[in-house]
């Protein structure tokens, strides 16, 4: 699992807002030996594999959290797909939380939000929805960062669209600072439309490329494309396996 201990981090912020007690299980070690036991149990030891992990309080009905109620953690594990073709994506009228309202950098399990987001895309015959910010400039899709080359450069939502700020985000970036200028801003959805190339980004799918954006299909075959996908994946392995 690539960066278990920032996503271990991002889950401890979690629970630390919503005042939920850590279980005793809560450290890399711990949660390493948790998955890969698991992985082995359901042989998926040897190939791609979702590793899902959930803490939630066991406590009274009600809005009102105690201070002493037992924290349950679940661990799961699902195959992935050994393909995954590119992706099409809709913008929707479902607004990104503000992060004023629920803070944009953790992973809560109440994901009301994205799903009416995903719900609105899948009933327009897409993938995965773009969503915008509640100013209407391009925030992330419902399961994933977005990024795009336009112009030469590598371009993203900056935080201050709302995003989340995901782990595989960060070492994206990363990664092409030394082969792009990288560009975080507020871009309105027209830029995405203008873009060379358009990816996403998440933990699972990695580096993703996108062949439609609403109307507009992009060539996934380009060079374009092959060599961002070849520069992620050198960077992957020589720093991150």
């Amino acid at each position: 699992m690539l960066g278990i201990d920032l996503h271990i981090e991002r889950l401890r912020q979690g629970m630390d807002y919503l005042g939920i007690a850590h279980p005793k299980e809560t450290t890399e070690a711990r949660f390493a030996y948790i998955i890969e036991s698991l992985l082995i149990a359901n042989n998926l030891l040897e190939q791609e594999a979702r590793v899902r992990i959930q803490v939630w309080r066991n406590g009274p009905l009600g809005y009102q959290t105690g201070t002493k109620d037992e924290p349950i953690l679940l661990v799961s594990a699902y195959p992935m797909p050994n393909t995954l073709a590119p992706l099409s994506l809709g913008t929707v009228q479902t607004r990104r939380i503000p992060n004023l309202s629920l803070p944009a950098h953790l992973k809560l399990s109440n994901g009301i939000n994205y799903i009416a987001a995903q719900r609105e895309a899948s009933a327009a015959g897409y993938d995965e929805a773009i969503m915008l910010d509640i100013h209407g400039r391009v925030s992330e899709t419902s399961m994933a960062n977005i990024l795009w080359i336009y112009e030469g450069k590598l371009e993203t939502p900056s935080l201050a669209c709302d995003p989340l700020p995901g782990i595989t985000r960060k070492w994206v970036l990363e990664s092409f600072l030394e082969h792009y200028p990288v560009h975080e801003a507020a871009f309105s959805i027209d830029r995405v439309m203008e873009a060379q190339a358009v990816f996403t980004c998440n933990s699972l799918r990695e580096l993703h490329p996108v062949r439609m954006v609403n109307d507009k299909a992009f060539d996934t075959e380009s060079d374009l494309v092959r060599r961002m996908m070849r520069i992620w994946t050198d960077f992957r392995n020589d720093h991150l396996v």
